[in-house]
């Protein structure tokens, strides 16, 4: 698609802006709900044709239907572990095993309510690989990167994986449906090569098998 011909649904229905500490909270529903933390109606409006256009990803934004739900629930796990030493892990270990993900929105109120930088709050989560900054798809595909598995051909499992998928490496498909992360062991290393969907090990794979089984939860959706 040409991007002049995708920009006429990005702009259908009316954006609203509301003033917000400072910055402005941006909502839009057509082609895709969207809010996001704003500094000014511009940044917004070009960061809606970039996605729409270029399908270009923007870090921004959070699914607008997530909100209050992740807000409401974000806050009762920060109170959780507020007044304990050390309790930015344990909260961002809550809120990914609660959201899969760490929302955007979500860490900038933990900003507020622990008072501390969001500087910060970025720097745990893009240190430890365990933590995501995008929502992941409904099946999580893990590719087993191990030794035994590497010298067995776990590689070709992953670019085989990435090709039928067309994503790369820690990254969801675009209907949400399957995410793919490579790991350092599953803990199988008996049935080199491996990789798990959902916590379902698959071993002694072929490149040939993974059409197969990607196939059944295409199926299932």
């Amino acid at each position: 698609m040409h991007a002049n011909s995708a920009m006429a649904p990005a702009l259908v229905g009316i954006p609203v802006f509301i003033p917000h500490a400072g910055m402005y909270i941006f909502i839009h529903f057509a082609p895709f709900p969207c809010f996001s933390l704003v500094i000014s109606p511009l940044q917004a409006l070009y960061s809606l044709v970039l996605k729409t256009c270029l399908h270009t990803p923007s870090f921004m934004e959070v699914p607008f239907y997530m909100e209050a739900v992740s807000l409401d629930r974000a806050e009762a796990l920060v109170a959780k572990w507020k007044n304990k030493k050390g309790n930015l892990i344990m909260i961002l270990h809550d809120i990914q095993d609660a959201f899969g993900y760490i929302p955007e929105e979500v860490a900038r109120r933990i900003s507020r309510l622990l008072d501390i930088p969001l500087a910060r709050i970025y720097e745990v989560l893009t240190f430890y690989h365990y933590f995501k900054l995008n929502q992941p798809g409904k099946h999580k595909i893990s590719v087993c990167m191990g030794t035994a598995c590497y010298l067995k051909g776990s590689s070709e499992i992953l670019e085989e994986l990435k090709s039928i998928l067309h994503i790369g490496d820690g990254a969801t498909t675009s209907d949400g449906l399957f995410y793919i992360e490579s790991v350092r062991c599953l803990g199988c290393c008996g049935l080199a090569p491996v990789m798990a969907v959902d916590g379902t090990i698959y071993g002694n794979l072929k490149k040939t098998d993974v059409v197969d089984i990607i196939s059944r939860y295409s199926k299932e959706a």
